[in-house]
């Protein structure tokens, strides 16, 4: 949801700067709190940068939890085997007292007297079989133990792995992608290039007196208009790249073309007088032939 609450909750615009930020895109922003609805066209390049960026981080620190999910697992699994190992060497160690001080007879019963049958309740035949039968069952289940423990690791360590090289594709294609994102112009009043009608919204507000050409990139299809501001009268054909104008809407939502935000682009000529407006609009009707084959319903005011 690409609004003013989003970029001030998500750290994206300061709260302090919020003012500034609606004030520069005042029509937008309040349009989509009133209609909650999401409008994906027309945001300035710093803004899609500032959002990329977000995306990006959100992925990567996503990433980082399992990173960091799966270092603890391989941590804590790395040391329930030291002590399944620590616990089957001990277990040994123990038998082989046992069994060395049951084997010299002489001093298992001197130690016994000595210790007044202390050494003998200690180095008992039963407590010789119990440890031999605990010695014998962590010998066979230790390496099945010890196999299952190492799989774990094995499957975190390369779920680590993977992790970290997703995270290196992710900063490669976000940094492809704001690379990609193009900067707006400063001036939209350019009598000689078309240019996108998404980034339109992108420019500082200024009033414009002038003729404009809309060309339907699909279709090579023109409308030439006259407006004393221009930038609202095309605020009046369209909400961002979406027609409201009943003229273009019908190829809008017919169209095929891959991305309907770039579907439409705009052209402004700055002029001064209402005779200077008539003259061009009639001229450019003419050499666009949007008339005949276009979006016009007249052939300009005579």
């Amino acid at each position: 949801m690409r609004n003013a609450n989003y970029l001030v909750e998500n750290a994206i615009v300061k709260k302090a700067e919020s003012a500034d930020l609606i004030s520069k895109y005042a029509i937008d922003i309040l349009y989509r709190l009133l209609t909650d609805f999401e409008i994906n066209h027309m945001i300035p390049s710093w803004m899609e940068k500032a959002l990329l960026e977000k995306e990006m981080e959100q992925k990567i620190d996503t990433l980082q939890t399992e990173i960091t999910q799966a270092e603890a697992v391989i941590n804590s699994t790395e040391a329930e085997m030291q002590t399944l190992k620590q616990s089957n060497a001990e277990l040994k160690d123990n038998l082989q007292k046992l069994t060395t001080a049951r084997g010299n007879k002489a001093l298992f019963v001197l130690f016994s007297i000595l210790s007044l049958g202390y050494y003998a309740f200690t180095h008992s035949k039963t407590k010789l079989e119990k440890v031999t039968e605990q010695f014998n069952e962590s010998e066979q289940n230790t390496p099945l133990q010890i196999d299952s423990l190492n799989q774990q690791i094995e499957q975190n360590t390369e779920r680590l792995k993977q992790n970290i090289e997703d995270i290196v594709k992710i900063k490669v294609e976000y940094r492809g992608k704001m690379n990609q994102v193009e900067p707006l112009s400063d001036y939209i009043v350019d009598s000689t290039n078309f240019v996108l009608l998404k980034k339109i919204s992108g420019y500082d507000y200024e009033k414009i007196i002038g003729v404009y050409v809309i060309r339907n990139r699909e279709l090579d299809k023109f409308y030439v208009g006259q407006s004393k501001d221009v930038l609202k009268r095309l605020k009046s054909h369209f909400t961002g790249t979406e027609p409201k104008n009943i003229i273009f809407a019908e190829d809008y939502y017919q169209s095929k073309f891959g991305n309907k935000e770039e579907l439409f682009e705009v052209k402004i000529e700055k002029l001064e007088t209402k005779d200077e407006l008539d003259r061009r609009e009639m001229e450019l009707i003419a050499e666009y032939d949007s008339f005949n084959n276009g979006y016009n319903k007249t052939a300009g005011n005579i």
